[in-house]
């Protein structure tokens, strides 16, 4: 009886284990020219537990079998991959022309248009491209549309 209940015990522990294990998972997030994008979001779907791409698009996640990864950029569309048992996941992003009209990039980070409260000035590449501004607030003041 004491080694009976020692095997049905360590193999009771054993399932336990093999339920909640994580598996390890690396890739690499491109776009459709092959060029990596930095500052994925990776998440976990249903759950906080998430990662970013470092500069070369690489990220390293720990993810069980069952779950599912949301890739999130802006200007990408979102994609969701069920993890499955493998290891490696490489993932390539399409472009969102529509949501890139919808984005506004400001001193401090970027914004959606409809978010925005105070004024915008917009400043023609053409027009300040061959004069030498020491500070952005001279070129909007002198420039501006």
């Amino acid at each position: 009886m004491g080694k009976r209940f020692i095997m049905v015990l360590l193999s009771l522990l054993l399932i336990g284990v093999q339920t909640f294990a994580q598996n390890v998972v690396t890739g690499k997030v491109t776009d459709a020219k092959g060029e990596p994008i930095a500052a994925v979001g990776i998440q976990i779907k249903g759950t906080n537990v998430g990662v970013i791409t470092d500069l070369d698009g690489n990220y390293r996640i720990n993810a069980g079998n069952g779950a599912e990864l949301v890739f999130t950029s802006i200007g990408y569309k979102t994609v969701t991959v069920p993890v499955g048992n493998r290891s490696t996941l490489n993932v390539v992003l399409e472009e969102d022309t529509l949501l890139l009209d919808d984005v506004v990039v400001v001193g401090y980070g970027t914004a959606r248009r409809k978010d925005l409260t105070g004024s915008i000035s917009a400043i023609q590449s053409e027009t300040i491209g061959n004069r030498l501004e020491t500070k952005m607030d001279e070129a909007s003041d002198r420039y501006a549309e």
